[in-house]
């Protein structure tokens, strides 16, 4: 398969038969192997390597992390992300969603870095992602931040207060 001009570093299945592979390229490519192009879909953002990519349980939503200390949120209906996170200080390797909580989102960054995150978000019906609740349809929305020390973390609740509390 061609597609791709650096290293592939990072590759995830969806059930639907796509493989996303993202490379030191900065490029995201969808290939479906039931079809004989090289692939089906290229997504550009990141300014460094991609070296992240986890499909949501739905297969909706493809989160990936970079070497630009990014986490991005793309839909399978759009070639630039719906969201965009920078939080982190370091690579963004570890990502995973939540199979509880549908928009619930986990990313973990590198040495620099040592945090993870979660993030909480909803989806319209042309699905875009927002980072506050459309027409009521979100529970509310969490943000959690925690450092290697476990020092405090902030949660966002559906009144959209902030609570910090020490650990």
């Amino acid at each position: 398969m061609r597609g791709h001009n650096g290293r592939v570093g990072t590759m995830a299945w969806n059930s639907n038969r796509i493989l996303a592979s993202g490379s030191r390229d900065r490029n995201i490519y969808h290939r479906d192997v039931r079809v004989p192009h090289d692939f089906v879909r290229k997504l550009s953002g990141h300014k460094q390597e991609v070296c992240g990519l986890r499909w949501s349980f739905d297969d909706q939503q493809l989160a990936s992390g970079g070497n630009d200390n990014k986490l991005f949120v793309w839909n399978t209906h759009s070639t630039t992300p719906v969201s965009k996170f920078n939080d982190h200080t370091a690579a963004v390797k570890a990502i995973a969603w939540s199979p509880h909580q549908h928009g619930l989102l986990a990313s973990g960054g590198g040495t620099a870095d040592r945090c993870y995150r979660v993030e909480a978000f909803c989806f319209t019906e042309v699905t875009i992602g927002m980072r506050s609740c459309l027409e009521g349809k979100c529970r509310g929305l969490v943000s959690f931040v925690s450092s290697s020390q476990n020092h405090s973390f902030a949660i966002l609740t559906r009144r959209l207060k902030f609570y910090y509390c020490s650990l």
